[in-house]
């Protein structure tokens, strides 16, 4: 059987380590397979991941010439045709929504149709949803939604939004699937310096004007310092925050550490003191590792994130004071046995889908081997 993973890239760390989660909880089952947009041949080697035969910038085409591939020439270099495909998990992360090109909607719906004629399971795994307004994105990511086995929201908000889009749909409520991946030790270690992680999006959004923004994440780390905590570290966490980041260690005359491979990333950033993050999944990260975040966010999940982490007041929003929102997080004594005992929960829970996404898939306890390397 054959899984194929959809919805991820290269040039986003949570992409990235959603896709090593996946292999981590559905490897042992299936083979994996992925498209090049999705994952780089690097990737793919790394994670004994297969390539799917699909561009997406001709895909009727893609799918004719996958199916005339011959079977030992598949076999041999790790190549998997639309027509194996056995199963297709979603791990976007966060893509169904106003905030994302229409296109994309289109093509995963279009996708869908050709899979559900087959009767090939589709499962979205626990992703933000919403808002939905434009009536044209709003037809394509229902059809989307309304293709699948199962549909995992990964917030309230998120499961109002879809039950609200495609009433019939089966969905179900399950946290972030990266909670309880493991973090791998690399070259930085933060010594209990606080962390600061940019996020492009803060701008790109509208949320604030960039220099509004840089202000907001300096007034933070000036609180931070008012502390005691005087040691500052801004931490990449994607390649499209580096000229934003470099402005920002700039203004705090502090270091400034380059992106790292996703579980690394996260291993450096349980080594911090304090984490002020724009980053989703660096926010994941730090939080699972029991250190006091402000997060500050671009949308609902971020203020979802914290509550399923029971410290929803750790959350800048446009208008907080920067002192105020330190001394929420800084002053809560008990905050450190909440978090504890919230990512307890929250893997549980994470076990309970998986082993629903298991048997929605219709795969065996174990894969037997192909032989492909």
């Amino acid at each position: 059987m054959t899984v194929d993973i959809r919805g991820t890239n290269e040039k986003n760390k949570g992409a990235l380590l959603m896709v090593e989660a996946v292999c981590e909880r559905l490897g042992p089952h299936a083979e994996l397979s992925a498209n090049p947009f999705a994952a780089s041949w690097e990737t793919r080697a790394r994670l004994g991941l297969r390539q799917t035969l699909h561009d997406f910038n001709a895909i009727r085409a893609a799918n004719v010439v996958g199916d005339l591939v011959p079977g030992r020439l598949k076999e041999r270099y790790g190549l998997v045709a639309d027509n194996d495909l056995t199963g297709i998990v979603d791990a976007s992360g966060f893509a169904y929504s106003d905030s994302f090109a229409l296109g994309r909607h289109r093509r995963e719906a279009v996708y869908g149709r050709r899979w559900a004629k087959r009767g090939v399971p589709k499962i979205l795994l626990p992703q933000a949803f919403g808002p939905f307004n434009d009536p044209e994105k709003r037809k394509w990511c229902a059809e989307v939604v309304n293709q699948a086995t199962v549909t995992f929201a990964r917030d309230e908000k998120s499961l109002e939004y879809v039950r609200a889009l495609a009433p019939g749909a089966r969905v179900e409520l399950s946290p972030d699937f990266t909670i309880g991946l493991s973090p791998q030790s690399g070259p930085n270690v933060l010594n209990g310096a606080v962390a600061l992680v940019p996020n492009q999006k803060m701008v790109s959004e509208g949320i604030l004007e960039r220099q509004a923004y840089l202000d907001t994440m300096v007034e933070l780390a000036q609180a931070a310092r008012a502390h005691g905590l005087t040691e500052l570290v801004v931490v990449l966490h994607e390649d499209d925050d580096v000229k934003l980041g470099t402005d920002l260690a700039r203004l705090l005359d502090c270091p400034l550490r380059l992106p790292e491979p996703p579980r690394a990333l996260k291993h450096t950033l349980g080594t911090a003191s304090l984490v002020i993050s724009s980053r989703f999944h660096a926010i994941v990260g730090a939080l699972s590792q029991r250190v006091p975040t402000v997060a500050v966010g671009w949308s609902h999940k971020y203020a979802e994130l914290l509550r399923d982490f029971d410290v929803p007041n750790w959350l800048w929003t446009p208008g907080s004071a920067a002192g105020d929102v330190l001394d929420a997080v800084l002053s809560d004594g008990e905050a450190l046995n909440r978090l504890e005992v919230a990512h307890k929960t929250l893997t549980d829970r994470n076990d309970q889908m998986w082993e629903t996404v298991i048997s929605a898939l219709g795969l065996p306890p174990r894969k037997e081997s192909t032989g492909v390397i």
